[in-house]
């Protein structure tokens, strides 16, 4: 997948858990929000590893696992001093 393709991809579950939200789904949209954050932690390692296509066939790439893919952006610094909830860990 290129950066593109899961942009897109997160845009489209977005889409679809605001529908599922409006129906009063709301179990079923926070699901699908969840797949969007992974779709779009994915595409922050693509353009901070210089990828040409996302690497999904290796394991450590290819795993559902949010703490992972942040640690792989390289961005848990940045969430941690920007999000009140580091207050939590300090």
């Amino acid at each position: 997948m290129t950066k593109d393709d899961l942009i897109t991809n997160a845009e489209t579950k977005m889409e679809a858990a605001t529908t599922l939200a409006n129906a009063g789904k709301f179990d079923d949209a926070i699901y699908l929000c969840g797949y969007a954050v992974e779709f779009l932690l994915k595409a922050i390692v693509y353009k901070n590893q210089n990828y040409s296509t996302y690497p999904d066939n290796t394991k450590k790439y290819k795993a559902r696992n949010l703490d992972n893919l942040i640690n792989l952006a390289g961005i848990r610094f940045y969430l941690m001093r920007k999000s009140k909830i580091a207050q939590v860990f300090n």
